[in-house]
């Protein structure tokens, strides 16, 4: 497929991935984790990995690419940690079925906190003194509006400081000022001002007539954008901060379903079940993808997560319960 360019609003620029480059992207090191590693992110000198069966983390050194403690969580009706995000000095942990979010200390592995939302947990975001989830149940419908709600916590006690109604939220990343955030049934990303409590503005990202269950789902902030996955169109969509518009549409293989995102390395990577994907920001193409791992059709979607730092690309493959380093350079 050749590079296409079209009117999409006031001019956005949609990328095929044809053009995308034989990869040298290969597994430096398969590390064990707890069963089915699902988030991952690098902070505190450790890297940390959340197991959604056995309802624990994983601590390990990325120096010697060993595991050092497997710390258990808390929570009732078996929690699934599947998101994690890192500031000030704590991990934070999402459950995405119980709505569980977990507090660790970085520099003990201890459980410091256990609260929960209701409905499913689906994001996670830290500004400043406080950490944002949102929820959303797709069971409880009324009038093709579901029930979705953001949450504050205090990121030292764990405790609710705040509720706001949302929309269908999903994921959710905080940068320039905002918090963004995935509205799943609407296709539409909504930047809010944490500050004040109030939307700033909701960006419509729809491009045709796709279902209500085949929304956007998750969203990363970097690289002077805002970053938006579409697996159900095999689309990354990236958005503007300065002009909250749509500055590029990025096509990925068919099939491909690129899900979580991160930047790191001076390039936006996406994962789907099989594959990941580097994109480089000044072009918004694929300029580089690999397979990873063994993948038949099994019930984890095979690749979980991405995380980008310290010149590699960790990913969690649910099939192998692993998590890959990729050498990519800084």
């Amino acid at each position: 497929m050749k590079s296409l360019v079209v009117a999409l609003g006031a001019s956005a620029l949609v990328v095929g991935a044809a053009g995308a480059a034989s990869s040298p992207l290969r597994i430096a090191a398969a590390i064990p984790t707890g069963k089915h590693p699902a988030g991952v992110v690098l902070a505190g000198g450790s890297l940390w990995v959340a197991n959604d069966v056995d309802n624990s983390v994983s601590r390990i050194d990325p120096a010697t690419n060993t595991v050092t403690a497997t710390i258990k969580l808390h929570g009732n009706n078996f929690p699934d940690p599947s998101f994690v995000t890192a500031g000030g000095g704590a991990l934070w942990a999402v459950a995405p079925t119980t709505g569980t979010v977990s507090r660790l200390d970085l520099r003990t592995g201890r459980v410091t906190a256990t609260s929960a939302v209701p409905g499913l947990a689906l994001g996670i975001a830290l500004v400043g003194n406080y950490v944002w989830v949102t929820s959303f149940d797709t069971y409880r419908c009324s009038n093709n509006r579901c029930f979705s709600e953001l949450t504050r916590f205090d990121s030292q006690s764990g405790k609710v400081k705040g509720i706001y109604k949302a929309d269908s939220a999903t994921g959710m990343d905080a940068g320039f000022g905002s918090l963004w955030i995935v509205n799943h049934r609407s296709w539409s990303v909504t930047r809010f001002d944490p500050r004040t409590g109030t939307i700033v503005r909701v960006i419509p990202i729809r491009i045709g007539h796709e279902g209500t269950r085949e929304g956007p789902e998750r969203l990363v902030i970097g690289l002077g954008s805002v970053w938006v996955s579409q697996p159900s169109q095999d689309l990354v969509t990236r958005i503007d901060p300065r002009t909250d518009a749509i500055a590029a549409r990025i096509r990925f293989p068919r099939n491909a379903s690129p899900v979580q995102l991160a930047v790191g390395a001076g390039s936006l990577w996406a994962v789907g079940p099989k594959q990941i994907f580097r994109i480089d920001p000044k072009t918004s193409r694929i300029v580089e993808s690999a397979a990873i791992g063994r993948h038949p059709g099994s019930d984890y979607h095979g690749l979980r997560s991405i995380a980008a730092a310290n010149g590699a690309v960790w990913v969690t493959d649910g099939d192998a319960n692993t998590v890959d380093r990729i050498e990519v350079g800084s």
